[in-house]
């Protein structure tokens, strides 16, 4: 999801191991690529997140706020893809 993601979910979305959405920091995107990167098949992790860590920042950095705000809950959800 990344620290700028995070600030974008849905209520009532919970974030694996228990952590609030305001306690996520650079140490909590650290694990989570680490954990990605064991799979060890680059193009499947790429085909999972390529969207939402290329096409999703630009949106919530310089789209209008409700723009952001729909585009970021319904990605984050899993409802549609970017």
């Amino acid at each position: 999801i990344g620290v700028l993601g995070v600030r974008h979910l849905p209520r009532g979305v919970a974030l694996p191991g228990g952590v609030r959405p305001d306690e996520f920091d650079d140490f909590h995107e650290l694990i989570a690529h680490e954990e990605m990167g064991t799979l060890g098949t680059p193009a499947f992790t790429n085909g999972l997140g390529g969207g939402m860590v290329i096409g999703l920042p630009p949106v919530l950095a310089f789209g209008r706020p409700e723009l952001a705000q729909r585009v970021a809950e319904d990605v984050l959800s899993g409802r549609r893809q970017i």
